[in-house]
C-alpha cells in the first residue's frame, strides 16, 4: 500500500504546479515534498514528472496516475462524512458520475443547491475515467 502522504504530496504538486507551492499547501518543507514524490515514483516504478529546468511537467502516465490518486484521496477525505451519514441514518441520495472538469466546476454549485433543499440527503460524486 502506498503512503497517503506521498499521494497528497503528488496531488498538491500537480494541482498547484510547483513543489514550493505544494509544500506550503500541505504543511511540509520543499525537500520533504520532493522526497515524498521521489519515493512515490520509486514505489510505483514509473516517472510522474519530467523535469525541464526548474519546471515539472506531468508525464502521460503521471496524468493517468493523478486521476486515480485524486479519486482515492477524495474517497479518504469523505470517509468521515460517510460514517456521519450512517450514524445519523441519513437518507440516501443520487450517485453522480461526471467528467473531472464538470465535477470541479459546474457540479459544486448545483450540489450546494441540492444540499440546501435536501439537508438530510447525501450524494456521491465519482469522476468519469477516461
Amino acid at each position: 500500500m502506498l503512503p497517503v502522504s506521498q499521494l497528497r504530496a503528488f496531488a498538491a504538486v500537480v494541482e498547484i504546479g510547483t513543489v514550493t507551492g505544494a509544500s506550503a499547501a500541505i504543511g511540509r518543507t520543499q525537500p520533504q515534498v520532493s522526497r515524498l514524490v521521489a519515493g512515490l515514483e520509486e514505489a510505483i516504478g514509473f516517472q510522474l514528472f519530467i523535469r525541464e529546468g526548474r519546471r515539472l511537467v506531468l508525464t502521460r502516465r503521471g496524468a493517468r496516475f493523478y486521476d486515480e490518486a485524486r479519486h482515492t484521496l477524495d474517497s479518504l477525505d469523505n470517509i468521515g462524512q460517510a460514517a456521519g451519514r450512517i450514524r445519523d441514518d441519513a437518507e440516501s441520495g443520487p450517485r453522480i458520475l461526471a467528467p473531472g472538469y464538470i465535477a470541479h466546476t459546474i457540479l459544486p454549485r448545483a450540489l450546494a443547491k441540492f444540499r440546501e433543499r435536501h439537508p438530510k440527503r447525501y450524494f456521491s460524486v465519482e469522476r468519469e475515467k477516461h
